[in-house]
């Protein structure tokens, strides 16, 4: 079968296989390695990085079994010492171990994981059984004879992966481990078009409460690899008809009540889903060093992408608490912006974001509305300015205000509008790249200079100074540091900030 050569042809085979067996051993690569495998994802660019290993012995009937552990422990340390990787226990009760290698290993170049573990009931076919889908079910036994290797698939997971079907293997599975009910529609990303079996979507509808019986960290990592991908729509929109959506963000309950309106063609929870589909086909819109950005890794799980449509999610979760109908035909949410931003902090907390991340999603929610205020006809004063509050993220908000923009198309949006609305963003973007070379001026006065100047200590004054300092050296009204010396002694410094 060409499609696994990659894994029998690797360098780590033979020493996993010759390792393994040289310690009375049967082991089998399981999997991530082997479903990427089968759908072409592996390449030079796109390596094996993930290698999981399940061992079998004919020695011990448990992987509780304490002989056995000892046995696999010590395969485990003499596998990382020969790799020259960094030995993990990752779960001693299950004897599961982990080796991770640096990426200036001679085995795997760019770096990655290999975790041994001990099968099910020392058995390959109960261990596969009691895994998630069918399309992680398969496993391919380590031999020394790679021409003799064969593909075990069980439970047909290799005849979903070529249909892009998403297949339980059962529901005691979903239900032992609820994370599952979310990796149901995080596979779903390796599909151009995913296609849910309706069992396991009725497994997840009626199981939906428990995923929050999972720990906020597993649940983050799973959202952030779903998010992070090239398109996500299809499983976001899957998990919204089982109500798993709403189960992991109860905020979104509300949305469903704010009907659309003259501005709005969709209620408040369509429209919620439908930015995170014209933030994926508007993508091809952007110029490609925008594009390059979006596609950033940003902690090796998540993308900027993947946090843009976060905040798609999030950006109108305040709606609902500050929604007033003044007519029929006129309808506000004044407000919204900062309250979703607020209650996005709240959500951002719940999973354990880091401090990073949950300050992207926030500065995104929070200024969602900001990028409609721009066209070729603004002042370049109120340009530059906006480009210094959002910093490196203008591309992601830019990318999310026009998703917004054609999400939001009821009856008093005319087409004369929306074209409108669409150079406009575009123009704000290219402008930005335009204008980066002044972006990036070094300052010509730091804040001690400053003070020294003025004889005084530092205070709110110095960060307004420091700011319109920086605003004038962008306009061009100063180019020198004699210059700024002059300017910051006239300058008018409000009362309340001149220091006591």
């Amino acid at each position: 079968m060409k499609q696994l050569n990659p894994l029998v042809t690797h360098p780590l085979w033979r020493t996993l296989a010759d390792t393994t067996t040289a310690e009375g051993m049967q082991a089998y690569l399981v999997g991530g390695a082997i479903r990427d495998c089968l759908l072409g994802n592996v390449s030079s660019d796109s390596p094996i990085k993930d290698w999981d290993i399940v061992l079998t012995s004919k020695t011990g009937d448990s992987p509780l079994d304490e002989t056995l552990q000892a046995r696999v422990r010590h395969l485990a340390q003499a596998i990382c010492t020969q790799l020259k990787g960094h030995y993990v226990l990752l779960d001693e009760t299950w004897g599961i171990h982990r080796i991770v290698l640096d990426e200036d290993n001679p085995v795997l170049p760019q770096g990655g994981c290999i975790d041994l573990a001990c099968a099910l009931d020392n058995s390959i076919e109960t261990d596969l059984a009691r895994r998630d889908l069918t399309i992680n079910s398969m496993a391919i036994p380590l031999t020394t004879d790679t021409s003799a290797f064969k593909l075990m698939d069980p439970h047909g997971g290799q005849a979903d992966l070529e249909t892009q079907t998403i297949r339980m293997l059962s529901e005691g599975n979903m239900i032992e481990d609820p994370l599952r009910l979310l990796r149901v529609f995080r596979f779903g990303t390796l599909f151009s078009s995913p296609q849910w079996h309706l069992e396991t979507l009725a497994c997840v509808n009626q199981h939906r409460a428990l995923i929050n019986q999972s720990a906020a960290e597993r649940i983050q990592t799973e959202l952030l690899k779903l998010f992070s991908a090239r398109v996500c729509f299809p499983a976001v929109e899957a998990m919204a008809l089982t109500g798993l959506l709403e189960s992991i963000f109860p905020e979104l309950v509300p949305t469903r009540e704010v009907p659309p309106n003259t501005h709005h063609h969709l209620g408040l929870f369509e429209h919620t889903l439908e930015l995170i589909r014209q933030s994926e086909h508007l993508f091809e819109e952007l110029p490609q060093t925008a594009q390059t950005s979006l596609l950033e890794s940003l902690n090796g799980t998540v993308n900027r992408f993947g946090i843009v449509k976060l905040a798609c999610l999030l950006h109108d979760i305040g709606k609902p608490q500050t929604m007033q109908v003044l007519s029929e035909s006129k309808t506000t949410f004044y407000g919204h912006e900062q309250l979703s931003a607020t209650m996005g902090d709240e959500i951002s907390q719940r999973l354990k974001l880091s401090s990073d991340l949950s300050q992207r999603v926030h500065h995104l929610v929070r200024w969602h509305l900001y990028p409609c205020q721009f066209g070729p006809e603004s002042p370049l004063k109120s340009v530059l300015r906006f480009y210094r509050r959002i910093g490196e993220a203008v591309p992601d908000l830019i990318l999310l205000a026009l998703a917004d923009r054609y999400s939001t198309q009821g009856p008093a949006i005319t087409p004369e509008m929306m074209q409108t609305a669409h150079q406009n963003h575009l123009w704000l973007l290219d402008e930005y790249y335009a204008q980066k070379p002044v972006l990036s001026l070094p300052r010509l006065l730091n804040g001690n200079q400053i003070m020294e100047a003025l004889q005084r200590p530092p205070g709110p004054w110095l960060k307004t100074v420091l700011d319109t300092l920086t605003e004038a050296q962008q306009l061009g009204e100063i180019q020198t540091e004699e210059q700024a010396l002059a300017w910051v002694k006239k300058a008018q410094i409000p009362e309340t900030q001149i220091p006591v």
